[in-house]
């Protein structure tokens, strides 16, 4: 697995701002989306502040549909930071751009991500042609395009969001896929939460807790005694009121046997 540092990342965000597929890898990078769920993410499923995964684009040999995420976690609503939402603005205004010069051959799909006629993007397209030199020029890791998931995914929670929100963000189906996928920042996050634990105690960290504590309500005795009252001798498996075996009225087969027995005595 490969992935970008804090340092790489700025770099990297600073060489795409005007390249054409910038905001795609823009996006990549702050949501960590799949990139079936980016070329298929439509501006309509596209508010101010955050975005639903609803569709993902495939291929299959020469033709593309559109189909249900990954996983039912797949579908999902991811917040929007500020560089995200700069890059989409950033990309309507090229997509408004390439809509005036294709004119009637333009296609529209109501995709964010298309090529200069609308229509979908391919990986080749986007991988090979574009990112690829783009990282070689400049000196950076050679990443596939689905490490810029991998770099979102570790550049949070090595700045301490918490990994159930990761998950979240990424559509895994359980938070464990995200602790086991990205161990590797586990020794840091652990390191982080020491010093932060020894910050509390210490006293140089200052917390406000929110947990009420709610007091033990201690049962009375007059009202233990006065249960026990109402339960009768050898009822322990039965309901207070109902009557016991002894009190029971003896059945008419059982009276005949004692008589009979008492017959045979000598």
């Amino acid at each position: 697995m490969l992935y970008l540092t804090p340092d790489e990342a700025r770099r990297f965000l600073s060489l795409i701002e005007d390249e054409p597929l910038g905001p795609l890898y823009t996006l990549a990078m702050t949501t960590g989306m799949r990139l079936g769920e980016l070329l298929g993410l439509r501006w309509q499923a596209i508010s101010g502040s955050d975005l639903e995964v609803r569709v993902a684009l495939i291929r299959v040999g020469g033709s593309w549909s559109l189909s249900a995420p990954k996983t039912p976690k797949s579908r999902r609503r991811i917040a929007l930071s500020t560089t995200a939402q700069k890059a989409l603005k950033r990309r309507r205004r090229l997509q408004a751009e390439a809509r005036l010069r294709a004119g009637p051959a333009w296609t529209d799909y109501g995709l964010v991500f298309t090529d200069e006629f609308g229509e979908p993007l391919t990986g080749s397209r986007i991988t090979e042609r574009r990112l690829r030199p783009l990282l070689r020029r400049e000196g950076l890791p050679p990443i596939r395009f689905h490490d810029l998931r991998h770099t979102a995914a570790t550049l949070m929670l090595t700045a301490g969001v918490n990994p159930k929100v990761v998950s979240e963000m990424l559509g895994h189906t359980s938070v464990a896929i995200t602790l086991d996928r990205y161990s590797h920042v586990m020794p840091t996050m652990q390191a982080e939460a020491v010093r932060r634990l020894d910050g509390v105690l210490s006293g140089r960290l200052r917390v406000q807790m929110r947990v009420r504590r709610i007091p033990r309500t201690r049962k009375s005795l007059d009202s233990s005694v006065n249960r026990g009252s109402e339960m009768k001798v050898g009822t322990a498996y039965r309901t207070p009121g109902e009557p016991s075996h002894a009190s029971q009225p003896s059945s008419e087969t059982t009276t005949k046997r004692r008589m009979r027995h008492k017959k045979q005595d000598p």
